[in-house]
């Protein structure tokens, strides 16, 4: 069974002897940021994941138990991330909406989307 070991290298991530090799890109960002490698401790696991790394993938690494605890945990995470790419991908079609108009219809004046609330169904309509 792979494990996370004390300290993270370079090395470790791309000629791993217990698990697949982390992404090339992954490990040019990590090298650039820890050049000699990281000790593992909260405080680099929370700056591997603001600097861009995919520190999910080391979730393949930690013992069943724990693993466990962490994916149970994931599945609300997950659902709150899914909640708001809706609403964003919802908000970019109207947003793509009003610049194919713009290119089509050059003249048209730009309206600007609101929401309309009726019988339990949101809608999304564009008004002058």
């Amino acid at each position: 069974m792979p494990k996370l070991p004390d300290r993270i290298t370079r090395e470790w991530l791309e000629h791993p002897s217990e698990h697949e090799p982390a992404c090339k890109d992954q490990v040019e960002l990590f090298a650039a940021h820890w050049p000699d490698g990281v000790n593992l401790t909260p405080e680099s696991l929370r700056e591997a994941a603001r600097i861009g790394l995919d520190v999910i993938w080391l979730t393949r690494l930690l013992p069943p138990h724990q693993a466990l605890r962490v994916q149970s945990q994931d599945k609300a995470l997950w659902a709150s991330v899914g909640a708001q790419v809706k609403a964003l991908w919802a908000s970019f079609q109207i947003q793509e909406a009003e610049i194919m108009i713009k290119a089509l219809w050059p003249d048209e004046e730009r309206h600007e989307p609101t929401t309309q609330m009726g019988a339990g169904t949101d809608t999304t309509s564009l008004s002058p």
